[in-house]
């Protein structure tokens, strides 16, 4: 946080953007997990998901991101991530896409215990860049 206790900067690291987009919505055990933590399906509210996308409350405000996906995630769709990356650049945020084509949702941590060095340090430059 900064003085103002806003977020000083975020890395997103295969995370959900979108929570009304059909290709999410289509992973069941995603949707059910969305639904259950905010207490209301989708179908009922789907106002309430919209106001928990980070895709839908960015705004020109929004803390520099950098987004770190995989190209081969079948529980996020990479497309999400482009969503935010684009929606992001249109209001003029600070962000960085980096989209790893061979790795799925765990961006290659499971092989080696650890986030490879092509996912972990555009992070910690991103964090030095942003949280002096």
């Amino acid at each position: 946080y900064n003085s103002s206790r806003r977020i000083k900067a975020v890395a997103s690291l295969a995370g959900p953007t979108d929570l009304n987009d059909p290709a999410f919505l289509a992973i069941p055990t995603l949707r059910a997990t969305v639904e259950t933590y905010l207490g209301v399906t989708q179908a009922a509210d789907p106002a309430r998901l919209t106001a928990a996308s980070p895709v839908s409350v960015a705004t020109s405000a929004s803390p520099p991101t950098i987004i770190l996906q995989g190209q081969q995630d079948v529980l996020v769709p990479f497309g999400l991530a482009e969503k935010l990356h684009l929606r992001l650049a249109a209001l003029l945020v600070a962000d960085e896409y980096h989209l790893f084509p061979s790795y799925n949702h765990d961006l290659g941590y499971a092989a080696i215990n650890r986030f490879p060095d092509a996912v972990w340090n555009p992070a910690l430059v991103w964090f030095n860049r942003y949280l002096k």
